[in-house]
């Protein structure tokens, strides 16, 4: 009998199988049914007990593994410790939100808040192997969280210490799979061999009568007084009254695995095979026994276990499908994917066009399949009409209808040709008008019938408005698909037609050319109406928000609303006159901006279609509700077709079917998500709870629990998992969340998307918050975490006082620095202040005696020059002889003192510089010693020489070695007395040239020893009648380590002072000169002093005079009478001389006359020797002149300046007038010749070695000039003077000074010049040559050329053209 009862439900389960998976793609695709399994991530696809938390996060046991579903992701646990079994049994969780996890090995806890397992109960042998119980469920009885097991019978544990209180064994082999509370004291329990009523306090079991031995295996409370029990076969109903039982067996026929009562008390029934039943107390209380349940709510496989919640969630288990989730919420869209009960195989469901045909009924046009007629109340699609049956199946037909039912239709075969029903003729007759035939084939999109009786008709071609009769025929027709004005060249592809009901327009939404409104006119063609264009423009945000209208639509309220493509919806205010648009897209709510057709209901809503689902727009809120699969809206895309049928219901047409509903009908109740904060990461690494990280934990309890985080300073690259609860593909659940204070906006994404991820927040404190939405965008209330970020040690605020307390403790060092510093660099500034000022002086000392030195040297020239004189005079007289050669000696030590003193400022300037020459030294200091005695024998003091006597070459400056003997000796001789000693000693040590000088004078006190060599230096002791400038000890010194020698002082007070020099030169002790020449030089020193002293006059060489020298004029310059008178007197004997006081007088006596020579002074008042220079040689009427300048500074400086400015010759102070007479006549025989040399021979090359450049830059231009316009007979010689920037006396003046010819003589000369090199070179004829050059005939050319040359032009190129061939 077994056997053909199992032949029997095998052959039932291969009957309904199919069926059954029929069923459910039919579900899936209506959006019904979720199935969620292993490649969703599921650890297994057998489920076995279900737990939704206190969080509303879904807890699923398997046969391999514990999962976590939080709507997007599976979480699973499996061979984890302290987990007992994979093999999970059943879910229990406790007041303290713990999870009691039933295997089949005994029970493990999770802790919600630690989130880690605990094994509590597990029975095993003494070799530790696993051997149960297998829980098969956990609840609550009594405090005591109870545990049903299968072969230890029920088990209390203490949920606070999980310790087993009590435990309650039933028969042996006997197999506990449900309890239920009975009442205070009983429990009733199912198991495999019965119903048994245990009591708690006694411990006592007893069977229920009539739940005989047969396998109960789940058992449901309903009510206090109602269970239900699945039994072997059937159901078994129990009503519990007074502690009475009675037992009802129902449905034996059937077999089924569990049982579930929901919050609406709806009873599920899973069957073992064939799916899911839906029923409740009143049905099966009429069931009997024989009776079954006709049909299954769902068609899943399997049912093992079933959980509700009070949001409409119903989650199914199966044993062998994996996890189901039941939307049981009902929303009231109905749905057809126009699937025919004869119809096999695949079919097209894509509906491309519907027409309200009836009340209840729609002609649709469908793709590949053609004309259908749907039927929304039967849900089913019915016969054609009559008169259209002949267009079924013609997959290529549109069917189009007016709003007073008048129908169009469009067979597309090779050609489209256009129809319309005529009502009269009752036949379909072709529209074809002579006024334009192109109707006939035109692709029609759209039609309305407007007020006035006109059809309007939207074509690819453009837009059309005929008339038509009651026969079809065309009386009037009419097309646009251009207009002046428009942005567009043509109107193509319009794409609907709206009529107005407010305002006389008709409204043409088009594909690629925006909105046209056109003034609907019938005493107007529609050519001539008036029309406004509307199209986007980026720039402007009131602009409509895509060019494509897909529909147009006019509430009841007044608004107008367009749908676009790629632009949203749009609302039109002011749409009578200038149209603003105020766009609504994604960004708003909606769900995609595709728009395909907008439906308005009473409830004060926009239905809109997308190419994603339905929205409804609240026009008082201005807020969409997104409706997707998981509401019952299973089509997407749809298409750009709706109407509304009777009673406001509502049909769209989709890509894969029609969607119809009553939006009366729909709920707008949208349940809030619950808001779970899952994992925490750092560095994209998961943190579990109570983990240390850098010796600190981060996390005490779980993320979702916790209130605080505290994170390093490196640990601040971190996210939080942000989890929106809602089991659903609602695509407009979203969440948001926001770091504050570093993020005041909120960041809002897809609930998909629900990770918060923040990278490098600084130290600080921070509060993370996190918000849900419903489909609604409705915001739950917000969940907020504490996030500390500890800054480094460095960071910290002891640190940051520590780093105050440095600061200021640096501040004040700083500032105590800073003071000192201060109050040095006062000291220095005073310091430097007095070394300035002492410089200062010395500069003022320096500048004094230099120009007391300058002053000198005029007045000791005045005494030089007339000495001679006198000398040469009264050379006979011998008293006045030495007076005279005294005077002389001290003139000469005078010009050495004024030498020195300019010496000595060059010294301070590092710019004095050694001549080093072999002299000897002994006869130095022969020479010096001569100039001391006379001083000596008047002062009555003794002077001592030793050393040696032979001759003593050196190698030195030997008029700086005299400065500093002089200096030694001067100094010595000023700070003795009458009757001192003063010693020269010299020699050689070393190799090495050695003097000193000492004196047994009054001696120098110690404390002024280390300051005798510094400048200016006076000790406060010395008698100031005998101080000096202070320079000469200076000077020496600097004199002496210029040679790198060495010079010190060695004094003792009151008994003298001695000054030693060292000098590391070259020596030779050679005997060098014989006595003969010894003595031939010591006669020439004393001829020449007596020329110095005793001159008879001042005599010139005879080859000196130059007589015709005596014509030139001499201009001399001297603001000094005594030496102007003279030296005027002494040049007037070999020069014409005019003597001037200042440069000025001499330049203006320049300009009125030129002077073949100036002499001046460079010092002097008005205008200075330089300056009067530069002036003379910059003029170029002027540069000719020669000019010498006389100074008083000798230095190799000044005479670069000198010549710098121009200067021809350049003579020192005080001067020979021997030299000056000689240096003037060079220069004016030098003139002479520069002259010569211009006349002779013409054109020259221009030598560099020339001394006047700017003589040479004058002659160059004037040839130039002279070969430019050389064949020029009309030459005038202004030209010239204008070239040359010159008047006309200037010029002349210039030409003569330096070539000694006039202009004219000059050019003419350079002409005849020129002739002759082109009668000899170039071989020209005289006729070409005098044309060439200028000439105005032949006959003035070769009498000019005859005077010049000596023979004719003729000649001369012959001869001269014969003497080239004999010398080749």
């Amino acid at each position: 009998m077994k056997r053909i009862i199992t032949k029997i439900v095998l052959l039932l389960v291969g009957f309904f199988l199919p069926l059954i998976s029929s069923a459910q793609d039919e579900y899936f695709e209506r959006g019904i049914l979720n199935a969620y399994s292993m490649p969703q991530g599921l650890s297994h696809y057998g489920v076995t007990s279900l737990l939704e938390d206190q969080n509303g996060l879904l807890w699923v046991g398997t046969f391999d593994g514990l999962n976590s579903y939080d709507g997007f992701e599976f979480k699973t646990f499996r061979n984890i410790k302290n987990l007992n079994s994979n093999r999970i049994r059943s879910l229990f969780q406790d007041e303290y939100n713990n999870i009691w996890i039933g295997t089949d090995h005994g029970v493990s806890i999770y802790n919600y808040t630690t989130q880690k397992f605990e094994s509590i109960y597990l029975s095993q042998t003494k070799k530790g192997v696993k051997i149960g119980p297998i829980v098969r469920q956990i609840s609550k009885y009594k405090g005591y969280i109870l545990c049903t097991t299968e072969e230890e019978g029920l088990l209390f544990f203490d949920p606070k210490t999980y310790k087993l209180k009590n435990n309650i064994t039933l028969s042996e082999s006997t197999i506990a799979y449900k309890t239920e509370p009975l009442d205070k004291h009983n429990l009733l329990v199912a198991t495999s061999k019965g119903l048994y009523i245990v009591n708690y306090p006694n411990r006592t079991k007893t069977r229920v009568n009539g739940a005989n031995i047969d396998k109960y295996i789940d058992l449901v409370k309903y009510n206090e007084h109602r269970y239900y029990s699945i039994a072997n076969n059937g159901i078994v109903i129990l009503d519990h009254n007074k502690g009475d039982i009675t037992l009802n067996h129902i449905l034996n026929r059937q077999k089924f695995q569990t049982i579930h009562v929901d919050s609406s008390k709806n009873i599920w029934l899973g069957h073992k095979e064939l799916g899911l039943y839906k029923t409740n107390k009143e049905e099966l209380d009429q069931k009997t026994k024989k009776d079954i349940l006709e049909k299954e709510a769902y068609p899943i496989y399997r049912v093992s276990t079933m959980s509700s919640n009070d949001k409409g969630d119903f989650w199914v288990g199966s044993f062998r499908k994996g996890l189901y989730h039941l939307p049981t919420k009902k929303y009231n869209f109905k749905y057809s994917n126009l699937k025919t009960n004869n119809q096999s195989g695949e079919w097209s469901n894509h509906v491309l066009n519907l027409q309200k045909w009836t009340d209840t009924n729609v002609l649709i046009n469908v793709h590949f399949r053609g004309i259908l007629n749907f039927n929304t109340e039967t849900n089913s699609i019915e016969p054609l009409p009559p008169h259209i049956k002949n267009l079924a199946g013609k997959a290529n037909t549109l069917l189009l209808m007016d709003d007073k039912g008048g129908q169009f239709v469009k067979l597309q075969g090779k050609t489209s040709r256009n129809f319309y029903y005529s009502k009269a003729l009752n036949k379909w007759v072709p529209l074809i008008s002579k006024l334009d035939p192109s109707f006939a084939n035109a692709k029609m999109r759209g039609v309305m019938l407007d007020k006035f009786g006109y059809h309007w008709v939207a074509c690819s071609e453009g837009l059309y408005r005929l008339r038509l009769t009651k026969y079809g025929k065309i009386e009037d027709i009419q097309f646009m698909d251009q207009h002046q004005g428009f942005s567009s060249k043509s109107i193509k592809e319009v794409r609907c037609i709206y009529e107005d009901p407010k305002y006389n327009y008709i409204w043409i939404g088009t594909k690629r050319d925006g909105l046209i409104r056109i003034n609907n006119n019938p005493k107007r063609t529609l050519k001539n109406m008036r029309k406004s264009q509307f199209v986007h423009d980026p720039d402007n945000k009131y602009s409509i928000s895509s060019n494509y209208v897909a529909c147009i639509q006019r509430l009841d309220n007044g608004e107008l609303w367009i749908g676009t493509e790629e632009g949203g919806i749009c609302l039109v205010e002011n749409s009578q006159l200038a149209c603003v648009f105020k766009s609504f897209m994604e960004k708003d709510g909606l769900d995609n901006n595709i728009v395909k057709s907008i439906l308005p209901d009473k409830e004060k809503r926009l239905w809109i279609t997308t190419n994603k689902g339905l929205n409804a727009f609240d026009l008082t809120s201005r807020k969409f509700r997104n409706y997707t699969i998981s509401d019952g809206v299973p089509i997407s895309p749809f298409e750009p077709s709706a109407t509304i049928l009777k009673n406001d219901e509502l049909i769209f047409a989709g890509g894969n079917g029609l969607l119809y509903f009553d939006p009366s009908q729909i709920q707008e109740e949208d349940q809030m998500p619950n808001l779970l904060l899952g994992d925490f990461k750092l560095f994209n690494k998961k943190v579990n709870v109570l983990d240390t990280l850098d010796d600190h934990v981060i996390l005490p309890k779980a993320l979702n629990e916790t209130e605080k985080i505290d994170l390093n300073y490196d640990q601040n690259i971190f996210s939080l998992e942000v989890i929106s609860l809602h089991y659903s593909d609602k695509k407009g659940n979203l969440i948001r969340y926001r770091m504050l204070p570093q993020e005041q906006e909120w960041v809002t994404t897809p609930s998909e998307i629900k990770v918060a991820s923040f990278n490098g927040l600084p130290p600080g404190k921070y509060t993370f918050e996190a918000a849900v939405s419903n489909s609604k965008k409705a915001w739950s209330p917000s969940k907020t975490i504490e996030i500390t970020i500890h800054p480094p040690i460095w960071k910290t605020t002891v640190a940051y006082i520590l780093y105050f307390v440095l600061f200021v403790t640096i501040l004040f060092v700083v500032i105590r620095f800073i003071l000192k510093m201060n109050k040095i660099e006062h000291d220095l500034q005073i310091e430097q202040m007095d070394k300035e000022r002492i410089d200062e002086l010395n500069k003022t000392r320096t500048r004094m005696f230099m120009n007391i030195a300058h002053e000198f040297r005029t007045p000791l020239t005045l005494i030089s020059g007339p000495l001679q004189v006198l000398i040469k005079i009264f050379e006979s007289n011998n008293d006045a002889y030495k007076h005279l050669s005294l005077i002389e000696s001290q003139s000469k030590k005078m010009f050495q003192l004024v030498n020195q003193v300019q010496d000595f400022q060059k010294a301070e300037q590092s710019l004095l510089k050694l001549k080093m020459t072999s002299f000897e030294f002994t006869s130095l200091i022969s020479e010096v010693k001569k100039g001391f005695n006379q001083l000596a024998e008047h002062t009555e003091r003794k002077f001592v020489v030793n050393g040696d006597a032979n001759q003593l070459f050196v190698v030195a400056d030997r008029q700086k070695l005299e400065i500093v003997l002089n200096n030694l000796l001067n100094n010595a001789f000023k700070f003795t007395k009458s009757g001192d000693t003063i010693t020269l000693n010299y020699g050689v040590e070393n190799d090495k040239l050695v003097f000193s000088v000492s004196d047994t004078g009054v001696g120098i006190k110690a404390k002024d020893l280390p300051y005798v060599f510094e400048r200016y230096y006076q000790s406060e002791d010395v008698n100031t009648a005998t101080v000096g400038s202070g320079i000469g000890l200076a000077f020496s010194k600097r004199i002496v380590e210029l040679h790198y020698g060495t010079i010190g002082v060695e004094s003792k007070v009151k008994e003298g002072t001695q000054f030693n020099v060292i000098l590391p030169v070259e020596i030779s002790l050679e005997d060098t000169f014989n006595e003969e020449r010894l003595q031939e030089i010591l006669n020439m020193e004393s001829d020449d002093e007596k020329q110095r002293i005793l001159p008879k006059g001042i005599e010139l060489p005879e080859s000196l005079k130059d007589d015709s020298l005596k014509e030139l004029n001499v201009y001399y310059v001297e603001d000094n009478d005594d030496l102007r008178d003279f030296v005027h007197s002494s040049l007037s004997e070999y020069f014409n001389v005019k003597s001037f006081v200042n440069g000025r007088q001499c330049k203006e006596a320049v300009e009125n006359e030129w002077p073949d020579l100036i002499i001046s002074d460079i010092l002097m008042p008005e205008l200075n020797g330089l300056e009067l220079c530069k002036g003379i040689k910059a003029d170029i009427r002027t540069s000719h002149i020669p000019v010498i300048l006389l100074t008083s500074r000798s230095s190799v400086d000044d005479q670069v300046s000198g010549f710098e400015s121009g200067a021809d010759a350049y003579i020192s102070k005080p001067f020979d007038l021997k030299q000056l007479i000689a240096t003037a006549q060079m220069l004016l025989k030098n003139r002479r010749q520069l002259r010569e040399r211009f006349r002779i021979d013409f054109p020259v090359e221009v030598e560099k070695k020339n001394n006047n450049k700017s003589e040479r830059v004058f002659m160059e231009k004037l040839y130039a000039l002279m070969e430019k316009h050389l064949d020029d007979e009309e030459l005038d010689i202004n030209i010239f003077i204008k070239e040359l920037h010159l008047n006309r006396t200037h010029f002349y003046q210039k030409v003569k000074t330096i070539t000694n010819h006039t202009p004219y003589e000059l050019l003419k000369l350079y002409r005849l010049k020129k002739a002759a090199e082109m009668l000899v070179n170039e071989k020209l004829t005289v006729s070409e040559v005098y044309l060439r050059t200028g000439f105005k005939s032949r006959t003035h050319f070769s009498r000019m050329f005859k005077e010049h040359y000596g023979i004719t032009p003729g000649k001369y190129g012959k001869e001269q053209a014969v003497e080239v061939e004999e010398t080749a």
